[in-house]
This record gives C-alpha cells, structure tokens and sequence, in this order.
C-alpha cells in the first residue's frame, strides 16, 4: 500500500528540492563555522597584540633607539615595548605643538 501516488515527475521534483536543501544548509554550515573560526582568531590577536596596561610616568622610562623607534622601559622589572618611529614622531609633533603655543602665549 503507498501512501502517496506519485508521478516520476515529482518524484525528481522531490529529489531536487530535498537535494537543494541539503547542500544549502550544508554550504551555510561550511559559511558560518569559517566565520566563527576567523572571528574567533581576530579576537585573540587583537588582545594578544596590545597591552592595555597603563604606567606612570614615574614607572617607565622612554628612549629613542638609532631607527627612531619609540622604546618605553619599565622600571622595575626592565622590560619594554617597541613603536615603530611614525608613532614617535607622531609622539614628538604633539609635545612640539604643545611647547610652540605655550611659548606663544607668553
């Protein structure tokens, strides 16, 4: 006894569609778990990359190596981190500007 009378017609039809369902969830599996594992991978390197740690002036010491890298030294253990020289002349044009319109004003 069938259930339904169904025609080979819509039989394909029915292969077709049961088949593009498949690989459409199957692709948007595939989509979301790569982007799940990119996501994840830009997050660790964002946190990884920088050290949102802040000192004070009293704890650290700056230095400025023969490249024109930025080095800021801590002090108490002596560890320090490298900038690349745009941030310290980026660093350097800041304190410049702030030293001309002191001067300025008096």
């Amino acid at each position: 006894m069938k259930l339904f009378n169904l025609t080979d017609i819509q039989k394909n039809k029915i292969k077709i569609s049961v088949d593009t369902l498949f690989f459409t969830l199957f692709g948007l599996l595939f989509i979301a778990f790569i982007f799940n594992i990119n996501l994840s991978i830009f997050k660790n390197n964002k946190y990884d990359k920088y050290d949102n740690s802040i000192n004070g002036y009293d704890k650290v010491s700056t230095a400025i190596d023969e490249r024109g890298e930025l080095l800021i030294i801590n002090r108490s253990d002596g560890t320090y981190k490298i900038y690349s020289d745009s941030v310290c002349t980026g660093i350097f044009n800041l304190k410049a500007n702030r030293i001309y319109k002191d001067m300025q004003g008096k």
